[in-house]
């Protein structure tokens, strides 16, 4: 069973909480959020929501996840030089075997 987290999944990965739900995660989805409660279409109110319900916030949006990284909210980053990092790199290092 996997580790119990809380995710807040954002707008930019829509559907990856359904996928994270079904691996036995509990997971929210910001654009769910955001159709109950207006105030959750500002970037600050989401990041928030996240830090005061511990949850570990996912985006691809490079000013949420900068202000994750900084402020030291739980966050995963898919950002360019992840995806460097932990795709482009070991395929490549798969295709030379």
């Amino acid at each position: 069973m996997p580790k119990e987290l809380r995710i807040l999944v954002d707008e930019t990965s829509d559907g990856l909480d359904i996928k994270l739900q079904n691996a036995g995660y509990y997971a929210e989805s910001v654009k769910k959020l955001r159709a109950t409660d207006e105030k959750m279409g500002y970037d600050y109110n989401i990041i928030e929501y996240a830090k005061k319900n511990n949850m570990v916030f996912i985006t691809k949006d490079k000013e949420p996840g900068k202000a994750c990284k900084a402020n030291g909210i739980n966050c995963i980053w898919i950002s360019d030089d992840l995806i460097f990092d932990k795709v482009i790199l070991p395929e490549l290092e798969n295709l030379k075997k």
